[in-house]
């Protein structure tokens, strides 16, 4: 009876990817020509989508629901520590991470960033986008190290790019 059961495949080959192989940038310029630097120090960065659903069912469907997804919402969520350069006593912070810091104590335009963020393995996910930005910075106890969280709220559908190349 048991051999009639339709198994899975043994997945024990397959190859898993790993969760940090991400590269993340913002771009800093106030003008057409982007001007990219990277957000350093990070932990996590999360791509999810979030989506509004309607109801589309109706009388004759046993009181079941039917969803159906009408718009879709695509964020970008980063975690990282706050770093900087040390240079004797003054700490001068990621300058990345500064510039999203800065837009989230900021209100209507003022809060928008322009970023993108891809795999730096064989993956083929790379974005950019329009986001809004909710900066947290930790609250750490005595013995903890200085955390952000960044969650990153898009402005409408994101645009797929080719991987940044390094540049000789």
């Amino acid at each position: 009876m048991a051999d009639d059961i339709l198994m899975p495949p043994d997945s024990a080959q397959l190859v898993t990817t790993l969760a940090r192989d991400w590269a993340f940038q913002v771009n800093i310029s106030t003008t057409a020509e982007p001007e990219w630097i990277f957000v350093n120090g990070l932990s996590k960065v999360g791509p999810t989508t979030d989506q509004t659903k309607q109801d589309d069912g109706d009388i004759h469907s046993g009181g079941y629901k039917s969803q159906l997804a009408t718009a879709i919402g695509a964020n970008v969520e980063i975690e990282g520590l706050r770093k900087g350069t040390l240079a004797g006593e003054a700490l001068t912070p990621d300058p990345g991470q500064e510039f999203l810091r800065a837009k989230g104590r900021r209100i209507g335009y003022g809060n928008i960033a322009h970023v993108r963020y891809w795999r730096t393995d064989a993956l083929p996910d790379a974005m950019e986008a329009q986001v809004t930005v909710e900066w947290k910075d930790g609250t750490e106890d005595k013995e903890g190290l200085q955390t952000f969280t960044c969650t990153l709220t898009g402005r409408g559908k994101p645009k797929e790019i080719a991987k940044p190349k390094a540049t000789p």
